[in-house]
């Protein structure tokens, strides 16, 4: 068992201008953008993305069960792999670079943001993990974007955006309107609540330590 506890400002009582100046949430600028614009946003997921790039560190790691090697041998890794610390950094500078030669230009301000003139319009990539999302007038734009990144990915299309980080997304183009559905991450948490409710018991301690309280009481 391990006891936490957490402390947490009331940041929904600070007043803009006098507790604080800049915020940053790239996604929901980017969202409030399109809208303005009247652009498609569409969804895409980069599988194993974590397994995907070149470690630039010496990296050895004990040799997993099951594989057959000389006794006293080590893995060196060459490639990145779930677990490490840098990841995330590799997998971040290798689609990074993808997007460069691709003709984007990162966002100095918001390195996660990517944006590429496209004809009369700018194309947007938002990077978030292993997902992205890319908000475009024509919606051939967005499939351009896709062949590019299939040539280096295997990238698998998941339609108009819907769910980012956890939360389901409700964007309307023809209304020119966005917003976010917690529902499920408030589900979530309570089906988890209600699991634990509904697993206490009492354990032999705990049932000890009140016949010994009875006990001393009397």
């Amino acid at each position: 068992m391990r006891c936490k506890a957490r402390i947490e400002a009331l940041g929904c009582l600070q007043t803009f201008g006098v507790d604080y100046t800049d915020t940053v949430n790239t996604v929901r600028s980017f969202l409030a953008v399109c809208c303005c614009l009247d652009y498609f946003v569409k969804q895409y997921d980069i599988e194993t993305a974590f397994l995907i790039g070149d470690l630039y560190e010496v990296v050895f790691m004990t040799v997993p069960a099951g594989m057959k090697v000389a006794a006293g041998m080590v893995c060196q890794l060459h490639r990145s792999l779930y677990g490490l610390k840098q990841a995330a950094a590799v997998w971040f500078r290798t689609i990074r670079d993808v997007f460069r030669r691709a003709g984007f230009v990162q966002c100095t301000s918001d390195t996660c943001l990517f944006v590429k003139r496209s004809g009369h319009a700018p194309v947007f990539v938002v990077l978030y993990v292993d997902d992205l999302i890319i908000g475009c007038k024509y919606e051939e734009d967005a499939e351009e974007v896709c062949r590019e990144l299939a040539t280096h990915f295997t990238v698998k299309e998941l339609g108009d955006v819907r769910y980012v980080l956890g939360m389901e997304v409700k964007y309307d183009k023809k209304r020119g309107s966005f917003g976010w559905v917690r529902s499920n991450l408030l589900n979530g948490w309570w089906t988890s609540l209600e699991y634990v409710i509904h697993t206490q018991c009492a354990t032999q301690l705990c049932k000890v330590k009140s016949n010994t309280l009875k006990t001393d009481l009397l």
